[in-house]
């Protein structure tokens, strides 16, 4: 079983929330900004209009970037989070996989904050 860091609380539904940690949509961005700059565009970056975003290697991104940002290690648990605040996934075409929010753009920290 997992270790609970001590600075953690438990919410009654079993989860454990870090205090003072980021809401999961400003994780994503963040990760997003840092994929340049920290040189992992290659596993997971913004689209060319920075309006979304693609996992391009999804075995790495789980191995090495999620378990920076993210307090889970599945895919699916990562998809499921997307799922609770609102991303929209293109599942046809050339952007197919893509991963959408009105409030998720490139350099719009202000936008992603408002994200419930």
């Amino acid at each position: 079983h997992q270790q609970h860091p001590t600075n953690a609380a438990v919410t009654g539904h079993g989860k454990v929330v870090k205090e003072g940690r980021q809401p999961f949509p400003v994780k994503v961005y963040e990760m997003l900004e840092d994929s340049d700059s920290k040189g992992f565009s290659h596993v997971v970056s913004w689209n060319a209009g920075g309006t979304g975003f693609m996992v391009h290697k999804k075995d790495l991104f789980i191995s090495q970037i999620v378990p920076q940002y993210f307090n889970q290690t599945r895919y699916k648990s990562f998809q499921r989070q997307l799922s609770l605040y609102g991303f929209q996934r293109v599942t046809v075409g050339q952007n197919k996989g893509l991963r959408h929010h009105a409030k998720l753009r490139r350099g719009r920290y202000d936008l992603v904050r408002q994200m419930k």
